[in-house]
């Protein structure tokens, strides 16, 4: 815990990381796959005896109902039920030495995380879509290109800033990571396959020293995606959230709560956004030809002649749409100079319901061949 210098003033979080691009030992890119590995492997375990043993519910002596999100529930585990196995205390990768605690994920006693130290959050429920939205709202922008075999997979290392509460912004330093980030699919013991999206803390003390500015923190996740019917996805996701002391709890907790909540299910919003970004930059390749509606100035989608100005037709079919009946979304992008980029995107209903039923598998890939993705070489 480091407290801010209060002559210090308030600055923007930052977008882009602020160190130099990370040059990976063939050695470290295999350890890392295996800490990957290692970790989904573990949490497998876990989801299966949530699944089968447990009958798909958290047993009430060691979980805490504390919120719900539409058809997502949330829980807080009980503190004296704490089982990590591993699962939370930072991989170190000490360059130079032949040690690394990447290959297994039990830690020793100093590095493990106590139950007085996290809070260890589970997120249940479901959400319509498939599970390859869910893995593709998950997905990072990275900077090269990868092939197409395998187009929800994805490696790599990332830099970011949690930001802290309000009440708190003014008086403790924020806290950054440097974590593990890993998406694809793998497949429960009775052969079913699940989406699943990884983050993990790493450390790299040679290239990724503290800033001055944020105290550096912990986190693990883990979010799995279960295809249970044609288009509806049931959702398990865990997280470990290192608090930087005892009594701030109150403070920190619900917090990471809501944020553990919300993104197991905006992911699904991210991947329709996503498709929407692809769509329209598909759209400014081709003319569209004038609607009758758009000659009439009628509203394509209620018929009715309201007051339509310039810029009211549909960004992907150019049929006029009244302020009413038009759906308004911001769409991000990041630029080549590594820079988030919002597109403020009007489409009728018929055009967003055709984006967002678009094959998730043929637009990653036709991205991909753009060069918009990247994994681990």
């Amino acid at each position: 815990m480091e407290f801010k210098n209060f002559a210090s003033s308030t600055k923007k979080v930052p977008f882009t990381s602020p160190y130099p691009p990370l040059v990976l030992s063939a050695k470290e890119k295999k350890q890392l796959r295996q800490l990957a590995k290692t970790l989904v492997e573990v949490n497998v375990d876990a989801y299966e005896q949530f699944l089968y043993e447990n009958k798909g519910k958290l047993p009430e002596s060691e979980w805490k109902f504390f919120r719900r999100d539409q058809q997502v529930e949330t829980y807080l585990r009980r503190r004296d039920e704490y089982n990590l196995r591993g699962f939370g205390a930072t991989k170190k990768f000490r360059r130079g030495s032949d040690t690394s605690s990447t290959a297994s994920t039990s830690s020793a006693r100093s590095e493990e995380l106590s139950s007085l130290d996290v809070a260890d959050i589970r997120s249940i429920g479901s959400r319509d879509g498939t599970i390859e939205d869910a893995v593709y709202g998950a997905m990072g922008p990275l900077r090269r290109r990868c092939p197409t075999k395998e187009p929800f997979t994805s490696l790599s290392i990332r830099w970011r800033v949690t930001e802290n509460p309000p009440i708190l912004r003014n008086i403790l330093k924020s806290y950054d990571h440097i974590y593990l980030e890993a998406t694809g699919f793998t497949h429960l013991s009775n052969g079913e396959r699940v989406a699943f999206h990884l983050l993990h803390s790493v450390d790299f003390p040679s290239v990724t020293p503290p800033l001055p500015d944020y105290s550096r923190g912990q986190v693990a996740a883990i979010g799995f995606w279960r295809q249970t019917a044609p288009n509806v996805v049931e959702i398990h996701g865990r997280g470990v959230f290192a608090l930087p002391f005892e009594r701030a709890r109150a403070l920190f907790v619900p917090v990471v709560t809501t944020s553990m909540s919300k993104s197991v299910m905006h992911i699904f919003y991210a991947a329709h956004m996503k498709k929407l970004r692809w769509a329209l930059t598909q759209r400014k390749t081709r003319d569209l030809a004038r609607s009758q509606s758009s000659v009439d100035r009628v509203c394509s989608v209620c018929n009715k002649k309201r007051t339509i100005r310039q810029g009211d037709d549909c960004d992907l079919c150019g049929d006029l749409v009244c302020s009413v009946c038009r759906i308004t979304h911001k769409v991000a992008s990041v630029g080549l100079e590594n820079k988030m980029h919002w597109t403020k995107a009007h489409v009728c209903p018929f055009c967003m319901t055709k984006v967002i039923n678009l094959d998730t598998a043929a637009v990653v890939c036709a991205e991909i061949k753009a060069g918009w993705y990247d994994r681990f070489p």
